[in-house]
């Protein structure tokens, strides 16, 4: 291990009308301790020929992965991640191509993240993760702060709220090798590699939370899951938009593109097969419960969320589930 080294994951899939600004500022970063690994997922524009003028000017830091059939960001991320050639770093983060990071960043979250090492045992599974600022596609902002755009509450990050709601944005986290090296498997069956990578952390060790925007979160008709103002009024008529469009299940604020309460429960299937035998025993019960919820009647739901704590981080977002989950 190099010590003090972070790997950043960056996956691009074309991106190269924002990337350039994405490269620029993690080339200027304070904490300059660091690497950053590249998977294409099929680029149809110049995406590659744009970061491979940046690996050419910066060899030892940026570094090109060989090109493979695509894989979609969720996979692409965590097969990148588990690579042989992340194992020399002490930290890991990871990168979306739209956003713009703050030259302290890195600096911050390793800080934060020395902080909680010290009351841990060095072999603690940690992630940090910060608010972030989100803007316009032009970087005009929108909100100085996602966590109240969104109307979040980063005080509930056990991991019963965690198979529901996932509030940890993977491009805000930096999390350490213990962590890193939990993910032993690219799941087949996850919501996107944040929320795998919170529940991880929640099962085996403990997630943090900078109260501080690190970078801006670009808002544009591309984004894969992009920012919604957080209310009561707003989200409920979503919902309801969505039924009335598709029929399908509705889905809770967190729950995925295109899958809805299903991915949750699918991914929590995942979770306990390549997890089962090394969680707690209590932890094992609490996923079996929450599996427990698709078969069962509408009461027998309510019940099992009540009772185990399967709930949203707002009140009317748990009313909103006890309904529709």
């Amino acid at each position: 291990m190099r010590s003090g080294l972070v790997a950043i994951v960056l996956c691009t899939f074309n991106g190269s009308k924002y990337i350039e600004a994405l490269m620029d500022s993690i080339i200027v970063q304070t904490y300059e301790n660091w690497e950053l690994w590249i998977s294409d997922d099929g680029s149809k524009d110049n995406t590659i020929s744009v970061v491979r003028q940046y690996a050419e000017f910066y060899p030892e830091k940026i570094h090109i992965l060989p090109e493979h059939a695509p894989l979609g960001a969720c996979t692409n991320f965590l097969k990148t991640l588990t690579g042989a050639q992340l194992n020399e770093a002490e930290y890991y983060m990871f990168a979306d191509q739209d956003d713009v990071w703050f030259p302290d960043k890195i600096e911050k979250l390793v800080a934060a993240m020395r902080m909680e090492e010290q009351s841990e045992r060095e072999k603690t599974p940690l992630l940090i993760h910060s608010d972030c600022r989100v803007t316009d596609q032009n970087l005009q902002t929108i909100a100085s702060s996602f966590t109240e755009y969104m109307g979040y509450n980063q005080s509930m990050k056990s991991l019963p709220h965690l198979l529901v709601q996932n509030n940890v944005v993977g491009a805000s986290v930096l999390f350490n090798r213990a962590l890193r090296n939990r993910i032993h498997s690219v799941p087949q069956s996850a919501v996107m590699h944040d929320h795998w990578i919170a529940l991880v952390a929640a099962a085996f060790g403990r997630i943090g939370y900078l109260p501080e925007a690190t970078y801006d979160y670009r808002q544009h008709a591309e984004n894969v899951i992009g920012a919604r103002e957080g209310g009561a009024w707003r989200e409920l008529k979503n919902k309801l938009n969505s039924f009335h469009k598709s029929g399908d299940n509705l889905a809770g604020s967190s729950g995925g593109k295109g899958g809805g309460y299903d991915a949750l429960f699918r991914q929590c299937e995942e979770f306990l097969r390549l997890y089962g035998n090394d969680m707690s025993a209590g932890d094992k019960r609490t996923v079996e419960q929450f599996l427990l919820i698709p078969g069962s009647c509408r009461l027998r739901k309510m019940g099992i969320v009540l009772k185990n704590g399967f709930v949203y981080d707002k009140i009317y977002r748990t009313l909103g589930e006890l309904f529709f989950i």
